[in-house]
């Protein structure tokens, strides 16, 4: 449950998620903010109507969700995504 008073950080909570962490599923974000899907894909796509006054902004410092339960949800999607091979590695180190 999100206090009447907190709903409207909800989209900054959900932009800078996506932007911080584009690892997470929309299931995984719709948790950490109580938010719907569509509002996640609404401001992915920038249809959301109110996405030209968007600003990120961290979900823990608004109060949406705690610490711990974003840390989980990021190792949990990271847990799901293939180690980068050496290939890459190299490539990002000479970048």
């Amino acid at each position: 449950y999100t206090p009447v008073s907190k709903r409207q950080d909800r989209p900054n909570a959900i932009l800078w998620l996506v932007r911080n962490h584009p690892e997470l599923k929309d299931a995984q974000i719709s948790r950490l903010v109580g938010t719907t899907k569509s509002t996640i894909e609404q401001i992915r796509e920038r249809t959301h109507w109110n996405a030209a006054n968007l600003t990120p902004m961290d979900p823990v410092t608004l109060g949406l969700c705690s610490q711990i339960d974003l840390d989980m949800e990021v190792e949990k999607a990271a847990k799901g995504r293939p180690l980068p091979t050496a290939a890459e590695l190299g490539e990002t180190l000479q970048s």
